[in-house]
């Protein structure tokens, strides 16, 4: 089960959660998960919009746990050098990016991914990635994925 006390399943996402450029703060919103499968030795978080006018959508966020422990994250959260890495998102960045759809394009789905691993993979080698390449790790190591999804349009 995948959760967050700032972003509600299928409702629009709050200002605070967006980029500046819609006039948000581009905080990340808390997370968390529970129901987690024995086994679980890390996990990897997405968020991403597929309705981006981009050929694979676009990435806002990448995070991964190597913790089995911690089942969830503050909002705002930053990276830990040991349990907490941030990935590239879709602008090269190893940080949150709120929504941010560009005007007339509808309504944008913002979909949360969290996969529990069953294995560890290398910190170092994973925040130099991003959420494309992370996916081609994921066969044989996904023990189980929970998703939630908010909504948001551009209101230009």
């Amino acid at each position: 089960t995948l959760t967050s006390e700032s972003w509600h399943e299928f409702a629009l996402v709050g200002a605070n959660y967006l980029c500046p450029n819609q006039g948000g703060d581009n905080i990340s919103p808390a997370i968390s998960w529970g129901d987690v499968p024995s086994g679980t030795k890390s996990y990897l978080l997405f968020l991403h919009d597929p309705d981006a006018p981009h050929l694979a959508g676009f990435s806002h966020w990448v995070v991964y746990i190597n913790d089995p422990k911690i089942k969830s994250l503050p909002p705002d959260v930053s990276p830990s050098n040991t349990s907490i890495v941030f990935a590239l998102n879709g602008m090269d960045k190893k940080s949150y990016f709120g929504p941010c759809p560009p005007s007339g394009s509808g309504v944008h789905r913002y979909i949360f991914t969290l996969y529990a691993l069953n294995t560890a993979l290398d910190s170092k080698k994973i925040e130099k990635l991003h959420q494309s390449e992370l996916v081609n790790l994921l066969p044989g190591k996904v023990i189980k994925a929970a998703t939630f999804t908010g909504f948001y349009r551009n209101s230009d």
